[in-house]
């Protein structure tokens, strides 16, 4: 057999690396990030209490450790019967895929009583059936590892599984063994495919209110879909129309242009979130960023137009914006072919008092609420944010020590923070809007106050206990109303404040995060 020179096999080994320059995972979970996105489904027969978790290893540190990381999912039921629970993914796009391959380590290491068994199933589409892939029933050899990494060539099993809505699931089945383990979930495109820009899209941010005066509000999002492996694409400019019915409530150079490569707004930079292009103003009815040079990879991309509204901005002034055909170019080429107009506008609020936490507007502080910062402090199950959702500071209980909130409060150790007084006289249809990151322990309790003489008796209008059982792990919009116009409208001493009511003795978590806190009300042209 005739051998290729050297030379020439370096040369092929260089043209193969320079084609696919970038690998594509449609899926990449070594179960590190919370919140995990993974359902465990309920047990068969029921057994509430068996549900798949995380941790470092399996029973008896068997396997000893997670195969990647610091954790694995893991299933165990310390029992006699044989129970399954199935870990599900969420919907996995593979629609534009070509050769997607899955691959995974799992682990089920041998007991006295028996051996747990794992099966690996697809299924295609919400409302299809699950297919059995594989199953696996022999025991970890030796029992403190992993077994070697399994793969699966997904279009082999079926192109119906190339689809917008793919699931895969680990149904692990508990019947006396060490428990079942799987660990660094993959999903990844084996074939070269070029770049190009599947989808442009343009989404409405709504907000349930927008105060006067808010800075840093994201207001429209254009989402870019770039498919493929191979080549360079790059944003150059993007054209944003507002069509609303005031163009005078923003305030000078008051757009900026943010990139994201998630859904989630973030105004900080810290690796997720960048500032592209300059400062805008209106001019000719478009609000235009050139310039923007900004490299596309293979995966999603969000433009959010961020805008400064004035703090005299025009009540009820609607805000709305589309993105007409040709108005964004990447790699000199125009989308979208035709105008994306989304449905929804916001409405401008008159502010009677709101505070972004950028500078002290009065309020007293008890106990550790403070106004900082936000660290991203780890705390138990949750954590603090680590950015604030407009400008740097926040108002919250322990940003800058351990994060959380104590121990052992009672009523006679309840602390607040509570706003200055302010004068609603006249004014109705009084709201309270803010921005929220919190985790209070659900046997603990927190609350949101008013007050309508200053500060002598307080109504409560939101609880912890209520409202407030599951962490947040993303800032969130609470929107208070009828019970607040209620007690507020037309009174003329009205005081707001965040409370810590109660702690046990058991665990405290990461308390209050607020920020964008706006007090907005209907002003009365005649004194009724």
């Amino acid at each position: 057999m005739k051998r290729l020179p050297t030379l020439m096999i370096l040369c092929l080994m260089a043209g193969f690396a320079h084609a696919q320059d970038t690998t594509i995972y449609y899926l990449d979970d070594g179960f590190e990030t919370i919140p995990r996105e993974w359902v465990s489904q309920p047990a068969v027969p029921p057994l509430p209490q068996l549900k798949w978790e995380y941790r470092s290893g399996g029973n008896n540190n068997l396997p000893t450790g997670a195969k990647e990381g610091s954790y694995n999912a893991f299933l165990y039921w310390n029992g006699f019967e044989a129970y399954t629970a199935d870990l599900v993914s969420q919907p996995i796009k593979l629609s534009t895929a070509v050769k997607p391959q899955l691959t995974f380590y799992h682990a089920q290491a041998q007991s006295a009583d028996g051996t747990d068994k794992l099966i690996l199933l697809f299924r295609a589409g919400s409302t299809g059936t699950w297919d059995t892939i594989m199953e696996y029933i022999t025991p970890s050899t030796p029992s403190t590892q992993w077994f070697p990494q399994r793969t699966f060539n997904i279009d082999d099993y079926g192109s119906k599984y190339l689809t917008d809505e793919f699931y895969i699931a680990f149904s692990g089945t508990v019947i006396g063994g060490h428990g079942v383990c799987v660990d660094a979930v993959k999903i990844e495109e084996k074939d070269i495919i070029n770049r190009y820009v599947h989808t442009v899209n343009a989404v409405h941010v709504a907000h349930s209110v927008v105060p006067s005066g808010v800075v840093d509000l994201p207001l429209f999002r254009v989402d870019i879909e770039v498919v493929g492996n191979n080549g360079t694409l790059v944003l150059d400019s993007l054209k944003i129309k507002p069509v609303g019915s005031d163009n005078s409530v923003f305030e000078n150079n008051g757009f900026e242009l943010f990139y994201t490569r998630n859904e989630i707004f973030r105004n900080e930079n810290k690796g997720v979130s960048t500032k592209i292009g300059t400062a805008q103003n209106i001019a000719n009815g478009i609000i235009k960023f050139s310039g923007l040079n900004t490299t596309l990879k293979t995966g999603t991309h969000c433009l959010w137009l961020v805008a400064d509204i004035k703090p005299g901005a025009t009540p009820k002034a609607a805000v709305d914006f589309e993105l007409e055909a040709n108005s964004l170019y990447i790699s000199g080429n125009a989308y979208p072919a035709s105008a994306i107009s989304p449905s929804g506008i916001n409405t401008i609020e008159e502010s009677v008092f709101f505070d972004n936490f950028e500078t002290d507007k009065g309020w007293t502080l008890e106990g550790d609420f403070e106004r900082d910062i936000p660290q991203g402090i780890f705390v138990i199950k949750s954590y603090d944010p680590d950015y604030a959702y407009s400008g740097e500071k926040v108002l919250g209980t322990d940003l800058t020590d351990d994060g959380a909130y104590p121990l052992n409060i009672d009523s006679a150790s309840a602390y607040f923070a509570t706003t200055p007084v302010m004068n609603l006289k006249y004014f109705d249809r009084i709201k309270l809007t803010l921005w929220k990151w919190n985790y209070i322990e659900p046997q603990d309790n927190a609350s949101i106050d008013i007050s309508i003489d200053g500060g002598s008796t307080w109504t409560q209008v939101w609880l912890s206990q209520v409202s407030g059982q599951l962490p947040e792990f993303l800032w969130n919009d609470l929107y208070l109303y009828n019970e607040i116009n209620n007690l507020a409208k037309r009174q003329a001493n009205v005081r707001f404040r965040f409370a810590i009511n109660y702690s046990d003795n058991n665990n405290a978590y990461v308390g209050w995060n607020i920020d964008n806190f706006a007090v907005t009300g209907e002003y009365l042209t005649n004194d009724l």
